[in-house]
């Protein structure tokens, strides 16, 4: 790993840690930050971005540097943060919202400070599918950061602050993608939380007018008053019995939820809360799986648990590896895929994968090495990729393979390569994996 500051590449670091998480509860709008001991004699100023990326120059966090300070004559310990801690520095006023479009909200919402009482828009990226979301609603006097939680949880969003150029404002996941096996150490834990019984959220309506002693009403920035109305709706969890104690989680005091998306709200709430399982599970992650993102891993040899990634803390040697937690964690329906891998109708090889059912899956098929008869051969794929849906069951699936190289008694026998490439008395020979 390697990080940039100010054009200026620095790639003698030590005891990098970086714990990037998101939330798709809505309930809290975690600050992401790095924090490394950086080897220089230079000195590195706060207030500037710096980029975390990795040996392939791959980006995997652009944060804002906190602090800057000297540990040693040979070593700057650098703090950076995410752009949302910017957001915190900014109060926006009391404001209320009709029929506005997420993507107007957003474009007051997504400042910093620059200098004394002036702001500054900071980059960001809200999803096409979100852009015309209708806000209605009040919003009281709070920081950017605050408003930004509400509007996720009004337009069903989540932020990402990791393994991207900007902040992006994204759909909560529904279908999970899997962490193959080979990437899983064995073997992920699974818990199991309190039974959540109902969620609840509170729906508000707005009239402009002059309230009486007995009114509940709110006061925009402008000096008008208006008078609020609550209404309390709940969504039973379908698995609870009469016996379990009564234990909701409820949502209020949130003005942005209104009569048009309580529904929706309380269906992404009992998608959460409902599903009480989590899932730890250590995995190679050279940033394929990142926080926000719905993931299925196996937890035994024949079943998966699918689950939103709240956390990944890494840990960084030749490759990164990643604890995950996955909360709202449900079993998901999987099958065996089995690859048989044939030459001239007999089998030679077979590979086995643990997909979820109804995931279209692409896999690269490999050159295999192998040892019959006394011969060593490689073989290499018809087909570079196998794709299909992964049945409900488990299925089957048959490549034929050719042999590329026969090694028997020394002599090597080139069958089919892609280029052979002859360099004074030695020949190069390239097969193309």
């Amino acid at each position: 790993m390697h990080l940039i500051i100010d054009l200026q590449e620095y790639d003698r670091l030590k005891g990098l840690s970086f714990a990037p998480g998101a939330d798709v509860t809505g309930d809290t709008l975690p600050i992401n930050e790095f924090a490394v001991d950086v080897i220089t004699d230079a000195e590195i100023a706060a207030g500037q971005y710096a980029e975390l990326r990795d040996e392939l120059d791959n980006l995997w966090a652009k944060y804002w540097i906190i602090t800057a300070r000297r540990v040693s004559e040979s070593a700057v310990r650098v703090v950076a943060r995410s752009e949302l801690a910017l957001l915190d520095g900014v109060t926006l006023p009391a404001t209320m919202y009709a029929n506005t479009t997420a993507a107007a909200v957003l474009e007051d919402v997504m400042v910093r400070k620059a200098s004394a009482g002036i702001v500054a828009p900071i980059d960001y990226a809200l999803d096409s599918t979100l852009e015309n979301i209708a806000i209605s609603g009040f919003c009281p006097k709070q920081s950017a950061r605050e408003r930004l939680q509400w509007v996720c949880m009004a337009i069903g969003a989540y932020v990402k602050t990791a393994f991207n150029t900007m902040t992006e404002i994204l759909p909560i996941e529904n279908d999970a993608t899997p962490v193959p096996l080979n990437k899983t150490f064995w073997r992920p834990s699974v818990t199991e939380g309190e039974l959540i019984t109902e969620v609840r959220v509170t729906a508000y309506s707005f009239t402009a007018g002059t309230p009486s002693t007995t009114d509940q009403y709110v006061t925009d920035e402008g000096g008008t008053h208006y008078i609020v109305q609550g209404q309390t709706i709940s969504l039973a969890n379908p698995n609870a019995t009469a016996a379990e104690p009564d234990n909701p989680v409820e949502i209020e005091g949130v003005y942005l939820i209104n009569g048009d998306n309580a529904s929706a709200i309380l269906s992404r709430m009992a998608a959460c809360y409902f599903r009480n399982r989590t899932v730890e599970a250590d995995v190679i992650d050279n940033a394929e799986f990142v926080p926000g993102q719905r993931v299925a891993v196996a937890v035994s040899a024949d079943a998966m648990e699918g689950g939103n990634i709240e956390s990944a803390s890494f840990a960084f040697g030749k490759q990164a590896r990643a604890r995950l937690t996955l909360v709202a964690a449900a079993p998901v329906e999987a099958g065996k895929l089995t690859v048989e891998y044939l030459w001239d109708g007999n089998k030679v090889h077979e590979d086995k994968y643990l997909l979820p059912a109804g995931y279209a899956y692409t896999i690269e098929n490999p050159y295999l090495d192998i040892t019959l008869a006394a011969h060593r051969y490689i073989f290499r794929p018809d087909d570079a990729t196998i794709t299909g849906t992964m049945p409900a069951l488990d299925a089957t699936v048959q490549q034929s393979v050719g042999v590329a190289l026969d090694l028997h008694e020394g002599i090597l026998h080139v069958i089919s390569v892609d280029s052979i490439t002859e360099e004074t008395d030695e020949i190069t020979i390239g097969v193309i994996a």
